[in-house]
């Protein structure tokens, strides 16, 4: 099933409205290492256990990084520890957490 959006794209291109796309492709460990590690206002080795996992699930798709994120924050997986006064994450429940590999299908879904 199509999303939605694309036939509002082919509608406004056959209206005669320019379009131009961008493809943007996955970024590197590394980078979402870097992401999460400024998120969550942590060391960058600290994070790269949970980064590696990220990456691992969203294929270094920015979007999908951050919905994940977002995503990981909401289902209890990944939390802020008033005791510590840092995050905190349980890392076996994010391995095992099963993801689409669709990122329109995973954020149209948390957006609904």
């Amino acid at each position: 099933k199509r999303h939605p959006l694309f036939g509002l794209l082919e509608a406004i291109r056959l209206n005669g409205a320019p379009l131009r796309s961008i493809h943007v492709g996955p970024i590197e460990r590394e980078c979402v290492n870097s992401i999460v590690s400024d998120t969550l206002c942590l060391p960058p080795s600290l994070c790269l256990p949970l980064s590696t996992v990220v990456h691992r699930k969203t294929g270094g798709v920015i979007l999908f990084v951050i919905r994940f994120l977002k995503t990981l924050n909401k289902e209890g997986s990944l939390v802020y520890c008033m005791t510590s006064r840092r995050w905190t994450w349980d890392l076996e429940k994010i391995k095992s957490k099963r993801v689409s590999k669709d990122v329109v299908i995973h954020t149209t879904l948390q957006m609904n």
